[in-house]
């Protein structure tokens, strides 16, 4: 598959394809990730809006850097950081020394994306742990105010600020990394909430040493 990246050629090997969903597919690209649209995706929307996020800086919320063309310079997609997910690592195994500084810089994150105007949508699945909690895949993110009229009748259903909505959304996917690794009880499943109820006070919560699993299964 021929593609452009800053007006040079580029040859994606379809067998290194990481993932595919409704939108298109994820292949690995020398040291990055490659997000290929399928061809009803490739709109001047997507376009302005992946370029627009290519400008902010964050670190656990992987965003565009580059767009993606085809050889006739259509758009196709972008260019993100590749983040490696074939270990054994369990977030539940994590203390808060482990977790406490990847916390607040997600919070950093989640703050400049949402002073940019930006909802992020299907996190949930999209939150993935390898020492690190990340986010990925920001193609259903939208920017208030710039919205198609499809867009304007999802983001209708939300409610509360950008801000709040944003840290919500990330907390639904931490929380779904957790319950994928414990099958939790429903005092155990409130000691999870509670755990991460407010992201900036989760090291107060846990003990010294103990780790994610035993405060959540504490009796």
């Amino acid at each position: 598959m021929i593609y452009k990246i800053n007006n040079k050629i580029i040859i994606i090997n379809p067998f290194q394809c990481l993932g595919s969903g409704i939108q298109g597919n994820v292949y690995k690209y020398q040291d990055k990730a490659l997000k290929i649209y399928g061809k009803i995706y490739r709109t001047k929307y997507n376009q302005d809006r992946d370029e627009t996020l290519s400008t902010l800086s964050t670190k656990y919320i992987i965003l565009p850097e580059e767009s993606v063309f085809s050889t006739f310079t259509k758009y196709c997609g972008y260019k993100m950081p590749y983040i490696d997910l074939d270990n054994d690592k369990k977030i539940t195994d994590c203390t808060k020394e482990d977790l406490k500084e990847n916390l607040f810089e997600l919070i950093e994150d989640i703050n400049v994306i949402s002073k940019n105007d930006f909802k992020m949508e299907d996190v949930k699945l999209n939150t993935v742990f390898n020492g690190k909690i990340y986010v990925l895949d920001s193609s259903c993110y939208f920017q208030e105010g710039k919205e198609d009229e499809i867009v304007k009748f999802i983001l209708r259903r939300k409610k509360g600020s950008i801000l709040e909505d944003n840290i919500a959304a990330v907390k639904s996917g931490i929380h779904n990394l957790v319950c994928n690794e414990l099958i939790l009880d429903k005092e155990s499943e409130l000691r999870m909430i509670d755990l991460f109820s407010n992201i900036n006070s989760f090291s107060k919560k846990l003990g010294e040493g103990e780790t994610i699993k035993q405060y959540i299964l504490r009796k």
